[in-house]
């Protein structure tokens, strides 16, 4: 696999209307993911979809969060009928940093986005003293995909590049 340094800077964040060279972002995350992989596993999250509502923004004494909901598309074959029938599936996704500053700013209902991350699993104590178990997905970086445009924006939170937003 390649390195990040070994791909091109103009072919890194480029997406044609079609999404076809997502793959070399992709491709780039998984290189990372492997270096960072323990005993043989791995967290690891690569989500498109468009984004359901307009991100609801936090403040923490830690600074600032957000939380977006974003919408993939799934079918299968109806075992009753045969016929294909479609769904969707809407992920829970919290950033925070600069990913969350980012998307606080940027990010809109509808835009469409390449999300990686990590799944996060935690508890709620309710009222009644039950427990409300959820999972999220934790953003590393975001890549607002757009409208087909050649060129895209990418935020990550790796902490290696120590620069600014690219735009």
């Amino acid at each position: 696999m390649k390195k990040k340094k070994d791909i091109p800077d103009e072919l890194e964040y480029a997406v044609d209307k079609d999404g076809v060279a997502i793959d070399n972002i992709l491709e780039e995350n998984l290189c990372e993911e492997e270096e960072k992989m323990s005993n043989g596993t791995m967290n690891l999250v690569i989500l498109v979809g468009r984004v359901g509502k307009d991100p609801k923004v936090f403040e923490k004494s830690g600074g600032q969060f957000v939380i977006l909901s974003v919408a993939t598309d799934e079918g299968h074959k109806s075992a009753k009928t045969g016929e294909w029938v479609n769904g969707t599936q809407w992920n829970s996704v919290t950033a925070f940093g600069k990913n969350a500053k980012f998307i606080a700013e940027y990010v809109k209902k509808g835009n469409l986005v390449l999300i990686n991350g990590k799944l996060s699993s935690y508890s709620k104590k309710k009222e009644d003293g039950s427990y409300d178990n959820n999972t999220t997905i934790r953003c590393t970086s975001i890549q607002l995909l757009g409208n087909g445009k050649k060129t895209e924006t990418t935020v990550s939170d790796d902490k290696k590049d120590g620069g600014d937003v690219p735009f």
